[in-house]
């Protein structure tokens, strides 16, 4: 899974670290390493449930990402 992806959800949502922690009930030490590219299954259902977003969210930004890269690495 994409480093960024629950970095991506919590600025999608104008959120800091620590109100995002707050949110689902853990601390800002373990936001900070899903950031970084340690978000578990679990971390991510928690975020997913919490703030009432579907799976698609992650899916699209991923996608996203990709098509980004794809398009940087090809336009010369």
């Amino acid at each position: 899974m994409n480093n960024n992806l629950a970095k991506d959800m919590r600025l999608s949502r104008g959120l800091s670290v620590e109100e995002m922690a707050n949110s689902i009930g853990v601390s800002k030490a373990a936001i900070s390493r899903a950031e970084n590219g340690h978000l578990t299954a679990e971390m991510k259902a928690k975020i997913l449930r919490v703030h009432e977003m579907d799976d698609a969210f992650f899916f699209y930004v991923e996608q996203r990402k990709k098509a980004d890269s794809y398009i940087i690495n090809n336009n010369t």
